[in-house]
């Protein structure tokens, strides 16, 4: 039936969402629109389904758990309008089955930590403290380019070993869990490919590191500002004025 087409991105990007929630590897959107349908609108569809969103589970962390997706598409013109079902199918990092046991455990972990009703600072480092004393680095899979869930938010918590797309993850969902904002940030650390994570504090980002402060009694990449950040460079897309303006960064250090 006509109810059962979208007509707006973002509610054919919601069924996208979900279903990658679920880690569906097929995923298929009915979408109707008076213009002929073309690439970008399929790219533009699979991009919105990834947008910061303030859930946890949403956002940043679909976005760096899938390696990636194809999509193919059909339908029929009827009173010039395009009536499509378009089919994403996609490549996780990991399984539903995985994701529910990180449900659990980052429950688990926050309830253990007990900062639900604790200052943003201390969420923050409680969360920062928690994954620098329980995570290290990857390095028996660093170059194993056939496992993937060294990426995964699931590999750190689990685990305790991860690259430092696992740690970045990982901050953020537990990060987002208690109401803090967060957002993974890729770019280059000294010189080579890296992310980390920028957390929201009484209305100002600030750039952290777990991977860098890893295994440390003292922090050198807490709560910093960009210019004590120096040895991080963000892509080209997390240093737009747009972005900028969404996420305004502290002028100094906390």
């Amino acid at each position: 039936s006509e109810e059962e087409y979208a007509d707006a991105i973002e509610e054919a990007a919601e069924v996208i969402r979900e279903g990658m929630k679920k880690r569906e590897q097929t995923v298929s959107v009915h979408y109707k629109t008076p213009e002929e349908p073309t690439k970008a609108l399929l790219r533009e569809i699979a991009a919105q389904a990834l947008i910061h969103t303030g859930i946890p589970d949403e956002g940043d962390y679909l976005q760096w758990q899938y390696a990636g997706w194809d999509c193919s598409g059909q339908g029929q013109v009827l009173e010039n309008m395009y009536y499509m079902t378009f089919t994403y199918t996609y490549t996780y990092y990991t399984t539903y089955e995985q994701e529910s046991v990180v449900d659990e455990q980052v429950r688990a972990v926050l309830d253990k930590l007990d900062v639900y009703d604790s200052s943003e600072y201390e969420k923050a480092k409680a969360v920062y403290d928690y994954i620098c004393d329980t995570v290290s680095y990857d390095y028996d899979n660093l170059d194993n380019s056939d496992y993937k869930l060294k990426y995964t938010a699931y590999a750190a918590l689990m685990d305790h070993k991860a690259v430092c797309q696992g740690y970045a993850l990982l901050y953020y969902r537990m990060a987002l869990e208690l109401g803090l904002d967060s957002r993974v940030i890729s770019g280059t650390g000294n010189g080579d490919a890296h992310g980390w994570n920028i957390v929201c504090l009484d209305g100002l980002y600030y750039d952290l590191d777990t991977t860098w402060d890893a295994g440390n009694t003292e922090y050198s990449y807490f709560l910093k500002c960009e210019a004590d950040f120096s040895d991080h460079i963000r892509d080209a897309e997390y240093m737009t004025d747009e972005f900028n303006a969404a996420y305004p960064m502290s002028p100094v250090s906390y």
